[in-house]
């Protein structure tokens, strides 16, 4: 009997799909300099709360409409409706930046850890490993990941 309620259940299962955590959806302009920026935003935070980056092409309709959670920007151009500006520093090929942090990742509990990491971020900007991201000519997402393993 107990074999057969269990070969019930099983025939009444339906497919899950892993779930392995949040993630945190990171703009990432064409401008090489700034997409090497982005990236490495994505893999600081990864590397420093376990928080993994989905990356997303960014244009304005994608911050617009919600679909990421982390851009970066020039210190001078006014943070959209939505999002929050952070401290992002000086970096290299872009100048004074800042972060756009979407509302709803400040507010969940998912992303504590999200806000304290970039908080840390604007001093990896100015390490040897990220200088010698900029300047490798590698494609940036590559050149970023290997900016993070060498310099954290």
């Amino acid at each position: 009997m107990l074999l057969a309620g269990l070969l019930g259940l099983a025939a009444t299962a339906t497919p899950v799909e892993p779930c392995f955590g949040p993630r945190l959806r990171v703009a990432v302009p064409d401008d090489p300099a700034t997409a090497l920026a982005a990236y490495t935003a994505g893999y600081f935070v990864q590397e420093k709360t376990g928080v993994e980056p989905e990356f997303v092409k960014t244009s304005q309709r994608v911050l617009a409409e919600g679909k990421a959670d982390l851009a970066l920007a020039a210190a001078a151009i006014a943070c959209p409706k939505g999002m929050t500006a952070r401290p992002a520093g000086e970096v290299p090929g872009l100048g004074a930046a800042r972060f756009w942090v979407r509302d709803e990742v400040l507010d969940d509990l998912r992303f504590t850890t999200v806000d304290r990491a970039l908080a840390k971020l604007p001093a990896f900007y100015s390490t040897d490993a990220y200088r010698r991201a900029l300047q490798s000519g590698v494609a940036p997402k590559k050149a970023a990941r290997k900016a993070i393993l060498d310099g954290t």
